[in-house]
């Protein structure tokens, strides 16, 4: 998910408040047409299999003869929407109050830290009635490579025959004794596995190896490789 398009979707929750609200760029000229206003920029975005996380800064910005009690009123909208939104909000927290000179603009800052989907997970891998949801993978394959020293021609290099395909993959399985059995068999027993992933279709794969990790809900981390089917009898 890029910073756009998280800001979007905290300035689409932000619009419940009736106060314009913008990406965190030429604030300048959005007060040149707005008394009060908000700005949203993403300042980090934290992403592995088990964690993903984003924190973002959320501007009120109000006239310099605005009173404390109508700045106030008008800012406490901003946390109360957002906690009330479908979005997974971890924190936030308000900053003092300070006045933007080149805005001539008081300003409220929140820092909002909030959980947040990568991307939607469309690859499924089953073996079995044990499902993978995947999260990531990659595709490999090697040539075998033979090298003969010459005394003129320096190095000669010639193939000698690729390397089955290779699948990494990464992603998320519910875990129990009958899924844990599946995996385990499949590796032991080298059963085939057809695999269609990424837009590419793969009849003939073997799990060569497996890594689990955490609760109920799973991480896993799988290695398959191709067969031909004159290999496997």
């Amino acid at each position: 998910m890029s910073f756009y398009v998280l800001a979007n979707d905290i300035i689409s929750v932000l619009s419940k408040t009736k106060i314009p609200s913008y990406h965190q760029f030429g604030e300048e000229l959005i007060a040149r047409r707005n008394d009060c206003f908000i700005t949203v920029g993403i300042t980090g975005l934290n992403a592995d299999e088990s964690v993903s996380e984003a924190e973002a800064e959320i501007s009120f910005y109000a006239p310099s003869n605005f009173s404390g009690g109508k700045i106030l009123s008008l800012a406490s909208k901003i946390p109360e929407t957002i906690m009330n939104s479908d979005l997974s909000v971890k924190s936030i927290k308000a900053s003092d109050l300070f006045y933007e000179k080149k805005l001539d603009r008081l300003c409220y800052t929140f820092s909002l830290k909030l959980n947040y989907t990568i991307c939607d997970i469309t690859d499924t891998v089953k073996i079995g009635e044990t499902e993978i949801s995947v999260l990531s993978f990659s595709f490999s394959r090697k040539q075998a490579v033979s090298e003969v020293k010459t005394f003129s021609a320096g190095v000669r290099v010639s193939g000698g025959g690729s390397h089955p395909l290779s699948l990494s993959l990464k992603g998320k399985t519910q875990l129990s004794a009958k899924s844990f059995s599946e995996l385990d068999n499949a590796v032991k027993d080298f059963i085939k596995i057809p695999i269609n992933i990424g837009g590419a279709y793969l009849p003939s794969m073997c799990l060569a190896s497996y890594r689990l990790r955490g609760g109920r809900t799973a991480f896993i981390e799988a290695e398959f490789i191709e067969i031909k089917d004159d290999e496997n009898e």
